[in-house]
């Protein structure tokens, strides 16, 4: 099932050619986030839970820093840039959450053949 925010666009997911462009950020585009990670891991029942739990992990570690030290959301942001990592099935891909929202891709933690996929799907590369 194609989620809501996308029926409207004409997307085949096979090959990924698209009228819109995404971006990999769970907050702004968590349905494409989705997506992309059901294709790279097969249909993966559990993307949208890792998804909420990223998110609600960002606003976990955000909100009190905020609160506690009268920074700006923008420092927190930059002082601390990975705040989560979701794993794929089985434990070897790896994504890393910034807590902008930014997902990306680990290199260190995936096979050849599936770091090539997440290349051509466009998926940010973390290295």
């Amino acid at each position: 099932m194609v989620p809501s925010k996308l029926n409207s666009i004409a997307v085949k997911i096979s090959n990924f050619k698209l009228a819109v462009n995404y971006k990999f950020n769970i907050i702004t585009d968590p349905e494409w986030v989705i997506l992309v990670l059901n294709e790279l891991e097969g249909q993966w029942n559990s993307a949208s839970k890792e998804i909420e739990k990223a998110v609600q992990e960002i606003h976990n570690f955000i909100y009190p820093e905020l609160d506690s030290e009268l920074e700006s959301k923008e420092e927190v942001i930059k002082r601390n840039p990975i705040v989560y990592t979701i794993y794929g099935p089985g434990g070897l891909n790896r994504y890393k959450i910034k807590l902008n929202g930014d997902i990306e891709f680990s290199e260190f933690h995936a096979t050849k053949e599936d770091l090539k996929k997440a290349k051509e799907l466009g998926m940010p590369i973390f290295n």
